[in-house]
């Protein structure tokens, strides 16, 4: 089930991070960004793939990731995802400036968002000893598992908070906020996946993620899941302008046998 493979994604980071602090190891972004794609290549699954910016385009790339989950019966929701990694206790990269104009990247994240009308997250690598984790644990439909941390989400909305106020971007308060929650909440909790067909629950997304959900059908995206590992030159002009790209597509059916929605 992708549910089980989105778990096991959360769990091996969680543990490469425990071991690169033991043993010494810079384990970066985009190291552990580019373990996740390969995880999820190896799997080759129909239900997966896995679409990389071209080097010739790198310049107009915008956020980390690009996630579509969804299916043609259900249609299709668009996540606009920047990685972030815990660094100690915080996240000290969360107001990082890039390019010539050293603009922050939550800004080109929301502008992005805005742009394709994607929902705006932020992919938080995690590896942090506590005493209790309990109190950080915000999926009402699973059982705690500590090494779930490991990958986390949270909405734009709650970073541009942590960014404003002192000490606001630490584990801790990043992961008090209700919205944080497991990754694999994106592909298998009921109250996400309701946002799909049930119209209150799409209302309520904005409060879930600061931004109402578009639903996109299922003729918009059709060619996103012919597409393989090559040029971004042919994609639908509607949903990527040739201005700003991701620098990964990754596109989720949740169609997969054993997912019930």
């Amino acid at each position: 089930m992708l549910c089980e493979h989105f778990e096991e994604i959360a769990n091996n980071t969680w543990i490469n991070l425990k071991d690169a602090k033991r043993l010494g190891i810079f384990y970066g972004e985009e190291t552990i960004t580019n373990n996740i794609l390969l995880y999820l290549a190896r799997l080759n699954l129909p239900s997966i793939k896995i679409i990389q910016t071209p080097k010739n385009i790198e310049a107009k790339q915008g956020t980390d990731w690009e996630w579509w989950i969804g299916s043609k019966n259900i249609g299709w929701l668009r996540y606009a995802v920047q990685a972030k990694k815990l660094y100690k206790s915080y996240y000290d990269q969360l107001n990082h400036k890039v390019g010539k104009e050293k603009k922050c990247q939550n800004i080109i994240l929301k502008e992005y968002a805005e742009a394709t009308k994607a929902i705006p997250l932020y992919a938080l690598y995690n590896y942090i000893e506590l005493d209790n984790y309990k109190q950080f644990w915000n999926c009402k439909n699973s059982e705690l598992v500590v090494t779930q941390f490991g990958c986390t989400v949270t909405p734009l909305k709650n970073v541009t908070k942590a960014i404003g106020e002192k000490g606001g971007r630490t584990f801790e308060k990043i992961h008090e906020f209700p919205e944080t929650i497991p990754l694999k909440c994106l592909v298998c909790c009921p109250t996400i996946l309701a946002i799909y067909q049930d119209k209150e629950a799409k209302k309520a997304s904005m409060g879930k993620f600061g931004v109402e959900a578009k639903i996109y059908q299922s003729e918009e995206v059709s060619f996103l899941e012919k597409r393989t590992n090559d040029s971004m030159e042919s994609f639908h002009s509607e949903l990527y302008d040739k201005k700003i790209y991701p620098k990964r597509v990754l596109v989720i059916n949740l169609e997969e046998k054993n997912i019930i929605i």
